[in-house]
């Protein structure tokens, strides 16, 4: 946006707005936060307000249940094209990101965990414009002491929550682990390399069939 600054600042505003209407503009990272500070600072709550964070530890990157990764996407389009995973360190380093998360709306958090062998998932749904429509779930197959132990715990830090903030993710992200029973580290291990050696199998059958397609 060339000599932006130069505008009045409820003109910039206006042109924030109805840039990031468009939902093909709706996603993270964006060019236009990168232009200068006062412009990031002036066009980010126009995005954030726009997307959802989703917050996620896929088995297969690592052994350890706090491996996280985020992606952000819009809101308004389910079928997002735009969307790129960050590892949550990246997120939680940049300093940036703290002022900008209080104007989501939306945050979705899913963990796998491991209770003795078993798998299971918890899923948190927050709804920063509409605290109703928040939701916790749990896969079917977790023992009642333990779900009600965790939605105690999770509601606890939740009901207090009038924004999204580094130091809420923080927290959720810090109890989701913390009830998982010693054997959980184990059975992790045993399903990371169960996925690595999947992806492995996949990509090899995948260059196996290109190197014949070249025949």
């Amino acid at each position: 946006m060339p000599n932006a600054t130069a505008l009045p600042t409820e003109i910039r505003l206006m042109i924030y707005e109805a840039l990031f209407e468009d939902a093909t503009q709706q996603y993270f990272p964006h060019p236009m936060l990168w232009l200068s500070d006062e412009i990031n600072d002036e066009c980010a709550p126009s995005l954030f307000r726009h997307l959802r964070l989703c917050i996620s530890n896929p088995p297969q990157l690592g052994l350890h249940g706090d491996q996280w990764v985020a992606t952000f996407s819009s809101r308004n389009r389910e079928d997002s094209s735009v969307v790129r995973a960050i590892p949550w360190e990246r997120i939680r380093n940049a300093k940036c990101l703290s002022n900008w998360l209080p104007h989501l709306q939306q945050v979705h958090i899913q963990y796998i965990g491991y209770q003795g062998p078993k798998m299971f998932l918890a899923s948190l749904e927050l709804h920063f414009d509409d605290a109703r429509s928040s939701s916790i779930e749990f896969s079917a197959n977790m023992h009642p002491a333990l779900r009600t132990l965790y939605l105690k715990t999770l509601k606890a830090v939740i009901c207090n929550a009038e924004s999204c903030s580094m130091e809420l993710l923080v927290k959720l992200m810090n109890v989701l682990p913390s009830r998982e029973s010693r054997s959980a580290t184990r059975k992790r291990r045993q399903v990371a390399r169960a996925c690595r050696a999947e992806i492995w199998e996949r990509c090899k059958r995948q260059i196996e069939q290109e190197d014949r397609a070249k025949r």
